[in-house]
């Protein structure tokens, strides 16, 4: 009996409803139902580098993305200290400011919240390549490429002032370069040239503008390159140098004239009577013939001394040798020309040639070129001696721009 009332009941609710949708009233509601709001997502967290994994360069960066969320926290750190990094503005990244280091184990530990609001939290580890002690490159950035050169870094240059990257071993030209940028403000167009496979030095096509920024990078860390005679070496260390073109101070000086003038941003502001490099020669006591002669070029200050002790390349025993100590200094080539005071030739200068290749002026003129003129300032020497050689110091710009563009590895 109870299962004959059931199936009766059945019976007539299947015919309600068939009658119900044969009426003209009849509604279909489904396609008017609230639309079902998706579950927002939790966050994902993306790593640059796998858990566990070696040989990762310290050179590369090291980042951790989150989809579906923020960034909370991000600590990177080995054994000897915490690694500095910055979260991105819309906080969905962080990468390393500072650089890591060779064979250290690194632990990356990520806080995040995700869009449904719960936190998600990871931690991973790697190692940074091995390598033997002594097989690595470097890069400085000087003024010169001799000893006595300053560091760019943060300083105020002349208007021919070349960036000189100088490596401490043999490099791949190529591989090198391509780690080195230079940035400027405003743009200039310039180039590097490789004077040899230590020594590279970069400079715009014409002087540097008044007040132009300069900053120098090598990202060398952790890059490999084969050496011309086969070692592998890597880059142990990135570098940046950031310096400021000074006013332009360029001085002339025609030895057909005897005369020097000396401009200020483009102005003549004083004529100085000048007695560079004797014409005649020497033989010295083991039969050595010594010319004299001013070198003909463009020329770049590199160094001023208040005082420096001067000797010419003779033997001792030779009769022509001399010891002095000169003051007011200014030194514009490797080899030891000068622009520096000398009382004893007052009455040559602006006359005849009588020293043994520098510029000689007055001490009261030699007192305003020393307290005017600075590391990149510009001395063009006409009509003298034979031309400057191209590494007797900064002899840069006396090679034209076709030929210094070429001298890129790139």
């Amino acid at each position: 009996m109870r299962i004959r009332h059931a199936t009766i009941a059945l019976v007539a609710l299947a015919s309600v409803a068939m009658l119900a949708g044969c009426t003209g009233n009849a509604t279909w509601n489904q396609g008017n139902a609230a639309p079902t709001t998706p579950a927002p997502p939790p966050a994902q967290l993306v790593f640059g580098y796998d858990d566990g994994a070696t040989g990762v360069s310290p050179g590369m960066p090291v980042t951790v993305h989150v989809e579906n969320g923020l960034l909370q926290t991000v600590s990177l750190s080995s054994n000897v200290g915490e690694v500095a990094g910055e979260i991105s503005p819309d906080g969905s990244m962080w990468q390393n400011t500072d650089d890591l280091e060779f064979d250290k184990t690194y632990t990356l530990s990520v806080s995040s919240t995700g869009q449904d609001g719960k936190p998600v939290e990871e931690t991973r580890t790697f190692t940074t390549v091995s390598v033997d002690v002594g097989f690595y490159w470097n890069v400085y950035f000087n003024t010169s490429s001799n000893y006595y050169g300053l560091p760019l870094d943060g300083g105020t240059f002349g208007v021919g002032q070349p960036i000189v990257a100088r490596f401490d071993d043999s490099v791949d030209k190529k591989v090198a370069e391509s780690t080195l940028t230079v940035t400027t403000d405003p743009v200039v167009q310039g180039s590097w040239y490789w004077i040899n496979d230590r020594e590279a030095h970069w400079r715009p096509q014409n002087y540097w503008a008044p007040g132009t920024k300069v900053t120098v990078t090598s990202k060398g860390l952790g890059v490999e390159m084969t050496t011309p005679d086969n070692r592998q070496l890597h880059g142990q260390e990135n570098k940046t140098a950031t310096f400021t073109i000074g006013p332009s101070h360029i001085a002339k000086a025609d030895d057909s004239t005897h005369q020097m003038v000396v401009y200020v941003d483009g102005q003549a502001v004083r004529t100085i009577p000048v007695s560079m490099g004797m014409s005649s020669t020497h033989t010295d006591v083991n039969g050595v013939l010594h010319t004299f002669r001013t070198n003909t070029g463009t020329m770049v200050v590199t160094e001023k001394q208040p005082m420096v002790l001067m000797k010419p390349d003779l033997p001792k025993t030779d009769p022509w040798y001399y010891e002095e100590e000169i003051p007011l200094a200014v030194r514009i080539t490797d080899s030891g020309i000068y622009v520096h005071a000398a009382d004893w030739s007052v009455g040559d200068q602006g006359v005849r040639d009588v020293s043994h290749g520098c510029i000689n002026v007055s001490p009261a003129n030699a007192q305003f070129f020393f307290d005017t003129f600075v590391p990149g300032d510009i001395v063009e020497v006409a009509n003298a001696g034979p031309a400057l050689d191209l590494t007797d110091g900064l002899g840069d710009w006396n090679l034209p721009w076709d030929q210094w563009v070429a001298g890129s590895a790139l």
